[in-house]
């Protein structure tokens, strides 16, 4: 069996048909936000897949390294992606529900014992699932400058104050540039 994969994985990069006709081959991405900022970098494996890595970073809703696979279900704009990967989350909704002394209180590790909720303001340690679905537009010609719009989630899993384990989920919505080569 594992014959008949090494072979058809050689048989398709040797016809070349194992990386994007219509797209370029790989693309840097990235968006900037008011207190942070996301990089991508994309490998296209073929017309209908792509591999990522991502390093992302923001000041409200934490730190990730992720490797995402990416689908493309017509070949081109629209992607679905999903990725797992490391990192710290906070959860945005304490930030804006009056959980500004909650996260203090996470980044000082001191417990509040009158709030069920705690629990789930911040995880440490996380294991990050991060479905997201958006278009790639190309601006000009093709295989250049990119737009990608896209909306997904952040899901982190692991351990939060206080060593408790927990779930802390996040929106995000990304605007972001990049070039295809």
């Amino acid at each position: 069996m594992k014959k008949f994969f090494l072979i058809l994985i050689f048989a398709t990069v040797l016809t070349k048909g194992g990386f994007a006709e219509n797209r370029a081959t790989n693309t840097i991405t990235t968006s900037v936000v008011c207190v942070g900022f996301n990089i991508k970098y994309e490998c296209s494996i073929t017309d209908n897949f792509s591999a990522l890595a991502e390093y992302w970073i923001n000041g409200f809703s934490g730190w990730g390294a992720e490797g995402h696979i990416r689908y493309y279900p017509w070949a081109n704009p629209v992607f679905l992606d999903v990725g797992l990967g490391y990192g710290r989350i906070y959860n945005l909704l304490s930030l804006f529900m009056g959980g500004l002394d909650k996260l203090q209180r996470d980044l000082q590790n001191k417990e509040d014992p009158d709030s069920d909720a705690y629990n789930n303001s911040s995880i440490n340690n996380a294991f990050l699932i991060s479905p997201t679905i958006g278009l790639r537009l190309d601006i000009g010609r093709p295989n250049g400058w990119i737009f990608e719009p896209s909306i997904g989630a952040e899901i982190g899993i692991g351990n939060g104050p206080e060593g408790r384990p927990g779930v802390c989920k996040n929106f995000d919505l990304k605007l972001a540039m990049g070039y295809s080569f």
